[in-house]
């Protein structure tokens, strides 16, 4: 029904009022689904469980990173984009992505660690690959 709504206001443009009301609303999205990831999230998983989100937090945060530095410097290329693109690939796994998967009952304390602990882990590495760069 949103999705039908928001085509038709494409073409239409929305009342001043409408429009702020669906401001406020979106503004609650990201802390919404925070606080949904914050609530799966538990910090004693099983071995079973920490051999996943740690292949998928190093795959996600380390190695990916590190082959497109790598493919960077191969083909020659700089500047500021190639730079923020090395960055985003760096980034902790999604928010709205953990918090949909939660929803559909796809691993939900695997999906919650990812997200937070890769939220923690980005404070450090974020900034040390800033430096490489």
């Amino acid at each position: 029904v949103a999705l039908l709504i928001a085509f038709i206001f494409k073409f239409y443009p929305a009342p001043g009022i409408l429009n702020q009301v669906f401001e406020k609303i979106a503004a609650t999205l990201i802390p919404c689904a925070m606080i949904a990831v914050g609530f799966q999230m538990k910090y004693r998983l099983s071995i079973e469980k920490l051999i996943p989100i740690s292949i998928g937090l190093v795959l996600k945060m380390a190695i990916i990173p590190v082959i497109f530095y790598t493919l960077k410097n191969a083909m020659g290329i700089t500047g500021l984009a190639t730079d923020i693109s090395v960055i985003q690939s760096a980034m902790p796994p999604m928010v709205t992505a953990g918090a949909i998967a939660m929803s559909a009952d796809l691993e939900k304390d695997i999906a919650a660690a990812l997200v937070g602990y890769g939220l923690l882990i980005s404070f450090i590495s974020l900034p040390i690959i800033k430096l490489i760069l």
